[in-house]
């Protein structure tokens, strides 16, 4: 919770109750399921990241006529990259960049080939979207949020734009970076155990 509170105003924060809600569902695991990754330094959280293979209906609001004019046929199944904060004490070193990637390595083990993702305009976040291989839906207008932002849509197929050694050199340079002599992990609560 920590760094939900310190990476995002708060109108964007969630809170602890809704973050537990959407921990406990169950989900049939193949059609639609999420999947929350999480940077840690030492026994901290420094990151986090949450994952979802859902419907495009879902992922786009139900503006799937508009993004498929834009990118031709929707698959039944489709990934969506739902939220990613970093505590602003480690912004910068990776650790953003690899929840990434590791989010979209873990979607390919699903064959997943389309990916979407939200960013606002208040974040960093299109660069990083533009930087990990997104492209941006020109055409799809989201919903204004209470602070007065309004969501873009960002687009990777990963069929067309695979992620190559990419992933593991992030997993060996970021997810495992030293951070000022600590060492930095991301685990997912899919990982095995």
């Amino acid at each position: 919770m920590e760094v939900e509170h310190v990476a995002f105003p708060p109108v964007m924060r969630y809170s602890a109750a809704k973050i537990g809600s959407r921990l406990r569902r169950e989900y049939d695991g193949i059609s639609f399921r999420r999947d929350y990754f999480v940077a840690t330094q030492d026994t901290r959280i420094v990151g986090y990241g949450e994952v979802a293979i859902q419907s495009p209906s879902v992922a786009l609001f139900g503006a799937t006529a508009t993004v498929a004019k834009e990118i031709g046929a929707l698959d039944d199944r489709v990934g969506a990259l739902i939220s990613l904060g970093v505590h602003p004490d480690h912004a910068g070193r990776g650790i953003g960049r690899s929840l990434v990637l590791r989010r979209l390595e873990h979607l390919t083990a699903y064959n997943i080939r389309q990916v979407f993702t939200h960013a606002w305009s208040a974040g960093g976040f299109p660069h990083l979207a533009r930087s990990t291989g997104f492209t941006l839906i020109k055409g799809w207008n989201g919903a204004m949020h209470p602070d007065g932002t309004t969501p873009t849509l960002y687009y990777r197929d990963l069929a067309a734009n695979p992620l190559g050694n990419t992933a593991q050199q992030s997993r060996r340079m970021g997810l495992h970076k030293a951070t000022n002599g600590r060492k930095t992990d991301i685990a997912s609560n899919d990982d095995e155990q």
